[in-house]
């Protein structure tokens, strides 16, 4: 399952949060960017991103 996939698919509301903030992210916005829009602190951020980074979507 890629992260598009998981996103358009979740109906958990914090796993989408989390996938949400990983695809900004990858997608070069800043922390406190996300932050601005997903109302997340940033080690919440760098924590799920690491963990993408490591596991993929299995491990959000």
């Amino acid at each position: 399952m890629t992260l598009e996939e998981l996103i358009a698919s979740n109906r958990d509301p914090r796993e989408l949060k989390l996938a949400l903030a990983v695809k900004m992210r990858i997608q070069g916005l800043k922390h406190r960017e996300i932050q601005a829009v997903l109302g997340v602190q940033s080690s919440y951020i760098s924590r799920w991103e690491k963990r993408y980074r490591e596991e993929g979507c299995s491990g959000l």
